[in-house]
């Protein structure tokens, strides 16, 4: 599993809309917002190519300005070397 915490950057005054359109795509989990229009998501998913197709579709989204990956990891619980 892939996780990602991610800052996005907001248009002023749509804050609101990019929280709830992020709140719609059920990979990501909002965690907080900040005073500078800035949007702290979590993103689980199954690798990093699906986390990157949902950051570049957040990308797309009305009002987000930026996507600004913070920490990234692979979650390799069970993997076994040969």
């Amino acid at each position: 599993m892939a996780i990602a915490s991610l800052i996005i950057q907001s248009t002023i005054g749509l804050l609101n809309k990019v929280v709830a359109d992020l709140s719609q795509i059920p990979e990501v989990m909002v965690h907080s917002t900040t005073p500078k229009w800035e949007i702290i998501i979590l993103i689980e998913e199954a690798n990093l190519n699906q986390v990157s197709y949902i950051a570049e579709k957040i990308g797309t989204l009305e009002g987000v300005t930026g996507v600004f990956p913070t920490y990234i990891t692979i979650d390799d619980e069970g993997f076994q070397e040969a």
